[in-house]
């Protein structure tokens, strides 16, 4: 897996990841909730909260991942308001141990 994006392929019922080229730099496009537009040039694309920030799932070391979530209804994204029509994806990153460090 060289993505967080990769990561979800095929694990989310109805999320749809598409990429306009097959250039291998180029970033996949993210649909949760379909592709409706509402206005010309509009694009619905998820929100995605990285440890409760807002943020760029492509940007993320999908090793340093330690869950995500996708909430995909509007009754679970209602939270988020405005900034959510097209879904919400929720990740949270792996944490230090606190204590000392022990060896063996």
């Amino acid at each position: 897996m060289t993505s967080a994006t990769q990561a979800l392929q095929g694990l989310v019922p109805g999320l749809q990841i598409s990429t306009s080229t097959g250039e291998l730099d180029k970033t996949a496009d993210i649909s949760i909730r379909g592709t409706g537009t509402i206005g010309k040039g509009s694009s619905v694309s998820p929100l995605v909260l990285i440890d409760g920030m807002e943020g760029d799932i492509n940007a993320i070391n999908p090793q340093d991942i330690e869950n995500i979530s996708v909430l995909k209804d509007a009754a679970a994204s209602s939270i988020y308001g405005s900034r959510a029509p097209g879904g919400v994806i929720l990740i949270t990153t792996k944490k230090g141990k606190s204590g000392k460090p022990s060896i063996n």
